[in-house]
């Protein structure tokens, strides 16, 4: 019987419950969605929460905290907008969190899906409201064929930093850009109308004019992702493409910059080769790569492969 296994970092505690029935998920992720009510508000009551589909209805499945009930997982009617799912018919959840209230599952291709978490942990509510969000606006949408395509993890990225959530993509994955051109945008999600705000266009040929480390001009930007705790500042890789496509299809990354793009700072750090696209993962997760560029430069005269 497969099993999760759920530590809570608060008091070091440690649970195993049987995993979630499997049931046709609308949105289709392995990630789980831990709703919370508002982070202010000092409840540490949370949810687990799967969608699937229960006699042709889509429903969530939730664990809850604080239930003392027998049955670990619990169902609750899930209310989709209209339209909200793909041409294709697949939402791929690649980034999945709460933040203030809200839980968010994101296809960085086609869209957002939220709902408000007290719906997920009332009592009394016994339907969860599933709202839509665009992607930024100039953000090419895509659901066709997204093997024809670079990993999206490569070229976008969305997650709460600090106080709001922001969303960061880079040209040319989707369409044909010279990286001359490239340009690494960063929106902010504006919380009372939910909609988005360009917040930073930052062409990458003008890294050159920013304080800091050398940046290798022939590479090309990939793997984008936002600190939690770093306003003003995105992370991303750079390295080589796969020669013969129209747009971007990366390669090996090769090294990893910080831009602190209120400061106009750069630091360049190299990273290990990675020949699977575990690059974007090992980038989010390595705090030893973040600390080392909070504390010091590496100038690179040129790159190596290592």
């Amino acid at each position: 019987m497969d099993i999760l296994l759920i530590y809570d970092a608060i008091d070091s505690s440690l649970r195993v419950i049987p995993a979630s029935p499997y049931s046709r998920p609308p949105i289709s992720t392995n990630l789980i969605l831990i709703a919370r009510r508002d982070d202010d508000d000092g409840d540490r009551s949370y949810a687990l929460v799967f969608s699937g589909t229960v006699r042709q209805q889509h429903v969530l499945f939730l664990f809850l905290s604080t239930s003392s009930s027998t049955s670990p997982w619990q169902l609750k009617k899930a209310i989709f907008p209209h339209h909200w799912c793909p041409d294709d018919g697949v939402f791929e959840a690649r980034e999945v969190f709460s933040f203030r209230g809200r839980g968010y599952w994101v296809d960085l291709l086609c869209g957002v899906l939220y709902c408000d978490c007290i719906q997920v942990l009332s009592d009394v509510i016994d339907r969860v409201d599933i709202r839509s969000l665009d992607l930024p606006p100039g953000c090419k949408m895509c659901s066709g064929d997204r093997d024809a395509i670079a990993k999206v993890k490569a070229f976008r990225a969305m997650g709460p930093v600090g106080d709001s959530i922001k969303f960061v993509s880079i040209d040319g994955y989707l369409e044909h850009v010279d990286l001359k051109d490239c340009k690494v945008r960063v929106w902010t999600l504006m919380a009372d109308t939910m909609s988005w705000a360009l917040e930073y266009e930052l062409k990458f040929a003008s890294l050159s004019e920013f304080k800091g480390d050398y940046v290798p001009p022939e590479m090309t930007p990939m793997y984008p992702f936002l600190s939690t705790q770093e306003d003003n500042v995105i992370y991303f890789a750079l390295g080589n493409v796969m020669p013969g496509r129209k747009t971007f299809f990366p390669d090996k990354p090769c090294c990893m910059l910080r831009v602190d793009l209120h400061r106009k700072i750069v630091k360049v750090k190299k990273i290990p080769v990675l020949q699977s696209m575990t690059v974007a993962s090992y980038l989010a997760v390595s705090s030893n790569v973040a600390k080392k560029l909070l504390e010091g430069s590496c100038q690179l005269s040129h790159v190596e492969d290592l």
